[in-house]
């Protein structure tokens, strides 16, 4: 076993730098270079491009096909490309608004039976 002597302040800069490097992240999924988004990511990237939506929403998409993805082991993975396509194809799929109206209708029915 080792003895160090040190001062109260070289103590202190040693655990602050000891912390620093234990919070340094590995590179995510979602780096700039890449077309490829975690699920995280993809809600993210969803949101600012002002399509709002849940991580529950989402796997109901993942697990009905509806939503472009891959699975790497028990992780959702997605293309930025895809999602904009797919995205861009649920705007054009409802130009009017009458699935959303629908959706609130129903909500509404659901609500009266209560």
């Amino acid at each position: 076993m080792e003895l160090i002597l040190t001062t109260p302040e070289a103590l202190a800069e040693i655990v602050e730098q000891a912390m620093r490097k234990c919070q340094r992240q590995p590179p995510a999924v979602d780096t700039p270079a890449s077309n490829h988004l975690d699920l995280p990511s993809a809600i993210d990237f969803l949101c600012q491009a002002g399509f709002s939506i849940s991580s529950s929403k989402i796997y109901k998409l993942t697990a009905d096909g509806k939503i472009p993805h891959r699975k790497f082991g028990k992780r959702l993975i997605f293309s930025r490309d895809e999602l904009i396509a797919w995205a861009e194809a649920q705007l054009r799929s409802r130009p009017d608004g009458s699935e959303a109206r629908a959706a609130i209708a129903q909500s509404a029915r659901k609500k009266d039976k209560r």
